[in-house]
């Protein structure tokens, strides 16, 4: 298994919730899924590359830029 660190991922998403970052958690399966198609891999084989810690971050990057694009940034206000 690859090693992913979590605290780095943590860093590029500090922004984010936890729906939010479920999300992004799917689209890095779907990146994966998605290009071992286009290479004609088999899912369920040995070979096919597990996700990455790159692969996550990439994920949190693009979602981050979607919700750029659609206004929907969350806006943080003090709770006192």
């Amino acid at each position: 298994m690859p090693d992913i660190n979590f605290e780095r991922i943590a860093e590029y998403a500090n922004e984010l919730s936890g729906s939010d970052l479920k999300e992004v958690c799917r689209l890095a399966v779907l990146s994966r899924v998605k290009d071992a198609f286009i290479k004609g891999k088999d899912l369920n084989n040995e070979t096919t590359r597990m996700i990455r810690e790159s692969d996550v971050i990439q994920s949190v990057m693009k979602y981050k830029q979607t919700i750029q694009v659609s206004g929907t940034i969350p806006v943080f206000e003090p709770l006192d």
